[in-house]
């Protein structure tokens, strides 16, 4: 059986009003429907108007410019998005807005599952959004994608810890989706998470509402970005880990993939024994006799967590031109084959 919220909530200019000298206190609920059960019985639901009696005796209810009652308690059936809505107490004697109250109807099913979500679900987890850092910094990006795109959306962020922080949504350049930039503060990168961080993110298209809820740990939503890679004459894969991964790289390791490909022959990836290769800095680099003759591609996962994601593929390392040489020489004798991983 569906179950009535009542969310007092100011939602941040969302549904804040005002008429003229008058401060209007929101009351805004938000209503979960059983859909599209058709035979589940409509959520009563009693409205309150924000004022005495003494003060104004005789109030009427209105709902999109239709009368819906007389008295200060006005009691409605939410079953359906058009139930939901602003209604406004007025007074009779003037006729002005007394008060505002605002109902957004939650469509969830048998399950307990939202019905018709708004957002596009994820195929790999599940979730509605998906949260990524690229390093231990504590700073991590979220992103979602609706399935609606030219209706109003509106977006709210909200965080759980008390120690992290998030940006307005904003709208991606690509006119697709949206994202938010966040921060966790106080975060040690050379130290073990305890606390959880949990990102709330509320979706409003018209008076139609869900809720999403992702927990996670920095370590967990890690992806670096790409590495950057060429190889020399000598079929010598060089590359650098991604200038935005945390350092030294020595003490935040990386695991990394070569990935060949040739048009006739089916994509070979060789995870790289990292034991074996030879460090100058933080360049790595080993023999690989394929990528003479193959396009050679490399990624990025952190090494210590294998739950984490690996990073996009790179574009194809560059190749150095014949006639010029590679910026780092080493005897061909000194530099180990790209030994791959045994699964």
């Amino acid at each position: 059986m569906a179950c009535l919220l009542l969310i007092l909530i100011s939602l941040l200019g969302l549904v804040s009003h005002s008429e003229g000298k008058l401060e209007v206190l929101n009351n805004v609920y938000i209503v979960e429907s059983n859909w599209p059960n058709s035979a589940a019985p409509p959520e009563k639901l009693t409205l309150a108007c924000s004022t005495s009696e003494e003060q104004h005796p005789s109030v009427y209810w209105m709902k999109d410019q239709k009368w819906k009652g007389n008295g200060m308690n006005l009691e409605i059936s939410v079953k359906e998005p058009l139930d939901a809505g602003n209604y406004t107490c007025r007074s009779n004697a003037t006729h002005d807005i007394l008060s505002y109250s605002t109902v957004y109807i939650q469509k969830i099913n048998d399950k307990g599952e939202i019905a018709e979500p708004i957002l596009i679900g994820f195929k790999d987890n599940g979730l509605y959004f998906k949260c990524t850092a690229n390093n231990y910094s504590g700073h991590f990006q979220c992103f979602w994608t609706p399935h609606i795109r030219i209706s109003p959306l509106q977006f709210k962020i909200k965080v759980t810890s008390e120690n992290a922080v998030c940006d307005e949504p904003v709208k991606n350049s690509m006119g697709e989706g949206y994202s938010t930039s966040c921060k966790k503060g106080n975060l040690c990168p050379s130290t073990e998470e305890y606390e959880q961080t949990g990102i709330v993110l509320e979706v409003f298209h018209g008076f139609v509402y869900e809720r999403h809820i992702h927990y996670f740990f920095i370590k967990d939503i890690l992806k670096p970005d790409i590495p950057e890679c060429q190889i020399d004459n000598s079929n010598v894969v060089t590359w650098t880990p991604p200038k935005t991964w945390s350092t030294p790289v020595t003490y935040y390791g990386l695991t990394y993939q070569i990935k060949t490909v040739q048009h006739d022959s089916k994509d070979k990836i060789c995870e790289v024994d990292n034991s074996v290769l030879l460090q100058n800095g933080n360049t790595l680099r080993c023999y690989k006799r394929e990528c003479k003759y193959k396009h050679c591609f490399i990624r990025a996962r952190d090494r210590y967590n294998k739950n984490s994601s690996w990073s996009n593929w790179s574009p194809p390392c560059r190749k150095f031109p014949k006639n010029d040489k590679p910026h780092i020489k080493e005897e061909k004798t000194k530099i180990e084959p790209c030994k791959c991983q045994k699964n």
